[in-house]
């Protein structure tokens, strides 16, 4: 069974605009808040993808945790390009590039790992510990800075 905070974090994990600002485009922290706000759309679209997917939210079917999964592996990749097409902080541009190429690797894994309905919930159950496909790229997004893409 699937308790309410492994949904939320199932729903956290595959989830992650900038301002314009001086000369050298956004700052970090500028960055960051339109990443964030990125992540924070996707995960509320991911929140809303739960909800009408399980009939039973405290509940769910294997069968119904693969068919949400499923639907999560695209919306990370539309989040990653999304993060992608912003305007990056001058000298960050690398350090950015690396952390999406993680992510993207990160996506490949789980979906890689999601081709049956009990590995689907093997990954939501492993999720936050280092059996995560995103465990060890959500760590070097919050070393980054990021609150709500390294959730």
């Amino acid at each position: 069974m699937l308790k309410p905070s492994v949904v939320t974090a199932l729903t956290l994990a595959f989830a992650f605009s900038a301002c314009g600002g001086d000369d050298g485009g956004p700052s970090k922290s500028e960055f960051i808040e339109d990443a964030d706000a990125i992540c924070s759309e996707a995960s509320d679209r991911a929140e809303e993808l739960a909800r009408q997917g399980f009939s039973d939210p405290q509940n769910p079917t294997p069968e119904e945790v693969l068919a949400i999964v499923e639907q999560l592996i695209p919306l990370q990749r539309e989040t990653t390009a999304d993060m992608r097409a912003l305007d990056k902080p001058e000298g960050e541009e690398d350090e950015i590039d690396s952390l999406l190429n993680q992510a993207d690797v990160a996506t490949d894994r789980a979906e890689q790992e999601i081709d049956t309905p009990q590995e689907a919930v093997a990954v939501v159950q492993a999720s936050d510990t280092p059996q995560d496909p995103f465990y060890e790229v959500n760590q070097a997004f919050a070393e980054y800075g990021f609150e709500e893409c390294s959730e």
